[in-house]
């Protein structure tokens, strides 16, 4: 068999990102991360796999996202950024699919904080993409909030409906800064816990929209705290205490509930438990 042009970049896809014929009958395709997670398609890798597929292979992986709303941890947020990239590239998109994730995403929204946690769940880890920790109910995820800001901005800009106002959003998204301690922690309420993630949607807006959620001394300011205190040999470490250690197994838990890190009594170094 002779490839040539674009099927040996399809060839290729297929060998690195596991694009998977899809049995569901769904969809033609869809994106499956690893041989341990198959068969089938997770949001939020299939949102960062798909930016280097073919615009039709990718805008056909998103149909799976958009058949029915998945309100697990961030992944509504991706889709909806993910359908505002496939419109942009001039895909075909069922917008009414999209808005049913807006109003679904709005129920999660209060005062122009997006909250994680998911009653029907009923977890307080598995909020977001460092599932192992856990999270309060009342607790505002900065990852997620950036991420909200994008999904608000994409819907208004595909002329869906929103009810929460994208400049608050954006505004309580800068507020979680710990002046203290110089960083954008992980969450509103576990200020002292850092890690890379938080500047993630502020690149995304620049990439997308062509403009910063973040001000620059403040993102300037967290990235020199990572380069002092988190850069290990092999890229940064997922999540430290601020003196740059690795958390200890309390700080994966809240009041009265033990995270899956614990749950699972996972090593140093295993998973996102002591990862860089």
């Amino acid at each position: 068999m002779v490839l040539r042009g674009q099927h040996i970049d399809r060839f290729l896809l297929m060998l690195t990102c596991a694009l998977r014929k899809n049995e569901t009958g769904k969809i033609n395709y869809w994106v499956v991360p690893s041989v341990e997670y198959a068969n089938t398609q997770y949001c939020r890798d299939a949102f960062w796999i798909s930016m280097i597929l073919p615009v039709d292979i990718a805008a056909e992986c998103l149909k799976s996202e958009l058949d029915s709303v998945n309100h697990y941890a961030e992944y509504p947020l991706f889709t909806i950024l993910w359908a505002y990239r496939a419109k942009m590239q001039k895909g075909t998109i069922d917008l009414s699919k999209v808005q049913q994730y807006v109003d679904a995403v709005e129920r999660h929204a209060k005062g122009g904080y997006f909250y994680s946690f998911d009653k029907n769940d009923g977890r307080l880890d598995f909020q977001y993409w460092g599932d192992l920790i856990a999270f309060d109910k009342d607790d505002v995820i900065t990852y997620n909030q950036g991420l909200f800001v994008l999904a608000l901005n994409a819907a208004q800009e595909m002329g869906l409906k929103i009810k929460t106002d994208p400049a608050k959003a954006k505004q309580l998204y800068q507020n979680l800064y710990n002046a203290k301690t110089g960083f954008y922690p992980i969450s509103k309420k576990k200020n002292t816990i850092v890690g890379p993630d938080p500047l993630l949607p502020d690149l995304l807006s620049q990439i997308y929209f062509n403009r910063s959620l973040l001000p620059t001394d403040r993102v300037l300011s967290h990235y020199n705290f990572l380069v002092t205190h988190l850069r290990t040999p092999f890229g940064f470490k997922s999540l430290a205490q601020q003196n740059g250690a690795y958390l200890t197994n309390e700080q994966y838990d809240v009041s009265n509930y033990v995270s899956q890190a614990n749950k699972s009594s996972l090593s140093d170094g295993q998973y996102l438990k002591g990862g860089s």
